[in-house]
């Protein structure tokens, strides 16, 4: 029990990691293949506990039924008969519903690998928003943005100015024959 309250720690930390920090993107950067790499292997260690426990239940089962058959002796016993006393079995019972469990984790830590597949992604449309300035621009107060926005009002205008100074290109006659 202590390892599943590890593991449900493991999972609580990295579903919480998930969350970016948009002003802190370059720690954000240089972690994430690492948090990427810890629900990889947390995916794989679910993945391998629900079969091992698989591989259990049928050895289990195997088990049970060489015991009835003995048990059984000289009495004919119908297959169904024997199928319906090993799925009767209060161990067959507890192993299922442990697969259950264990099938429902490897459910969720791939979902967590999927949502760190999608962080990866917003990660990396985060870092090209921040080569364009797009936090600064959109941060601070009203008097910031608006300032911000002026001088890149100046800029778009300036460059029309130069644009309308420049001497008209000659265009390449195109000939329909």
């Amino acid at each position: 029990m202590a390892r599943d309250q590890d593991q449900l720690s493991d999972y609580e930390q990295l579903r919480d990691a998930l969350r970016i920090d948009k002003f802190n993107l370059d720690d954000e950067l240089v972690n994430n293949p690492e948090l990427v790499q810890r629900v990889g292997e947390q995916v794989e260690m679910a993945i391998s506990r629900r079969d091992e426990a698989n591989l259990d239940l049928k050895n289990a089962m195997a088990a049970l039924d060489a015991v009835l058959r003995e048990e059984a002796g000289d009495k004919k016993l119908t297959e169904k008969a024997i199928e319906q006393q090993i799925n009767d079995s209060v161990k067959i019972i507890d192993m299922r519903k442990n697969i259950i469990r264990l099938t429902e984790k490897v459910g969720r830590w791939q979902a967590l690998r999927e949502s760190y597949r999608d962080r990866s992604s917003a990660l990396k449309g985060l870092c090209s928003l921040h080569a364009t300035n797009y936090f600064v621009v959109n941060s601070g107060s009203p008097y910031r943005r608006e300032a911000v926005s002026r001088q890149a009002d100046d800029i778009r205008a300036k460059a029309g100015e130069e644009r309308a100074s420049r001497p008209a290109r000659p265009q390449a006659s195109r000939n329909k024959d």
